[in-house]
This record gives C-alpha cells, sequence and structure tokens, in this order.
C-alpha cells in the first residue's frame, strides 16, 4: 500500500495460465514480476515504500479468452477509473534479448527513459540495445488485443503498456514451449528477466513516486494524426 496515495494504484500483471507447459508463454513474465515484487518488498522493509499503490496481479483463463483480468477490470471497474494510474502488462515477457515496447500514448515517454536508466546485459543501457543507431527514437508498437491489458485500456480506460526481452522462438502455444527450450535457447544465463524486472520496476517507482504523473499527454494527437494517415 502507498505511503501518501494509497487509492491511487500502478498495476502491473501477467497470465499464469498455459497451453502447455508455459515456461515462455506466459511464465518468463510471471517469473520476472515475482522477481520484482520481492524487490520491492524490500525496498518497503528498508522504509522506501511508494508514495502511490503498487499492485501486482497474475490472472488465470488468459488463454481461454482473456477471463480472468477481464473479470477483475469488470468487478473493480469504477475504482480503476477513479484509482487506475496505468496497467503495465508482462505476458510472455521473457523469450530472448530483443528489447519491445507497446504502449498507450500518454506512457511512451516514461518507457523510453526507464530503459535509459537500466543496464542491458553486455553493459550498454537498455534503450541502446533497443536503439542501436541512436538516431531517431526507437520503434513502440500500438497497443492492440491478445492480452490481458485489454480490459484496462479499452474497457476502463487505463494508461496500459509492456515492455518485453523478445525472441523468435518457433515453440508458441506447444509442448515444447517448456523450461528445457527456456534455459537452452531463450535466456541460458539467466540474465534477460533480471533485466526486464528493473525496467518494469522503474517504470512502476517512477509512477508511484511522481509528484505529478509524467502522462505525455502532448503524444496523443501525434499518434492519432499517425494512425489517421495510416488507414
Amino acid at each position: 500500500s502507498g505511503t501518501d496515495l494509497p487509492d491511487e494504484w500502478v498495476i502491473l500483471g501477467s497470465h499464469y495460465d498455459a497451453w502447455g507447459f508455459g515456461a515462455l508463454d506466459p511464465n518468463g513474465g510471471t517469473a520476472m514480476l515475482l522477481t520484482l515484487a520481492e524487490a520491492l518488498g524490500q525496498l518497503d522493509s528498508e522504509g522506501c515504500g511508494p508514495r502511490r499503490t503498487i499492485k501486482i496481479a497474475h490472472w488465470d483463463a488468459e488463454e481461454y479468452g482473456i477471463i480472468g483480468s477481464v473479470e477483475w477490470v469488470e468487478e473493480f471497474r469504477d475504482q480503476l477509473r477513479a484509482k487506475a494510474v496505468a496497467y503495465i502488462n508482462a505476458d510472455g515477457a521473457v523469450t530472448g534479448g530483443n528489447v519491445r515496447v507497446s504502449a498507450s500514448p500518454s506512457l511512451k515517454r516514461t518507457i523510453v527513459e526507464a530503459t535509459q536508466a537500466v543496464a542491458y546485459p553486455d553493459g550498454r543501457s537498455m534503450y541502446l540495445a533497443w536503439n542501436s543507431d541512436r538516431l531517431d527514437e526507437p520503434a513502440i508498437g500500438d497497443l492492440g488485443g491478445g492480452s490481458d491489458h485489454v480490459g484496462f485500456y479499452t474497457h476502463a480506460g487505463v494508461p496500459s503498456g509492456g515492455v518485453s526481452m523478445s525472441g523468435a522462438s518457433g515453440v508458441y502455444h506447444s509442448n515444447y514451449d517448456d523450461f528445457a527450450f527456456f534455459e537452452r535457447f531463450s535466456d541460458p544465463e539467466f540474465v534477460y528477466g533480471p533485466a526486464l524486472a528493473r525496467v518494469d520496476g522503474i517504470v512502476a517507482l517512477r509512477l508511484a513516486n511522481a509528484d505529478i504523473l509524467p502522462y505525455d499527454l502532448v503524444r496523443y494527437p501525434t499518434d492519432i494524426d499517425r494512425h489517421i494517415g495510416a488507414m
């Protein structure tokens, strides 16, 4: 619970149900959030609790139709509309070494700045690993459907986003998506999950501790204009 503004919520979540063993989808993200929860708990025990409440959720029945998170959003819709600051999704968030980001316009700048503050496993910043040419802003995806951000973003209107450490696997929604594959090919040194936990942690803490929420509202007309131009 937040120390100053407990009725304002920063929510991070991942589902835990899977088609098969689910080491990559979803449990790379699930394990990452457990790591982050432990770190946030340690900060709180040392007297450095966040000003706003940070909630970490694990959803059931995502693969069956995004049921778990949607039911929760519907049950707490009025509270979410009044209290929720942001929702950060972590569905299958650790599958390789490539940084990927999708977000609503208002959260994009906060996520970009978080990647600049966290080290990639090779010593570069996460931002440079994501945007190696250093010229323009790296490509940031726009939220679509298919995961647990849907209820928050499209139903309750909560700014949402997701960061992932991504890699091609060929085992999506199959019984080959197991721990043996994960440790051999996806994250053999178990470094990508902790790196992502740091990014999501920085995003959550900056949203939770800011005097004024760092929403990039100017980004909305820019993105809308781009959408219209692409139609």
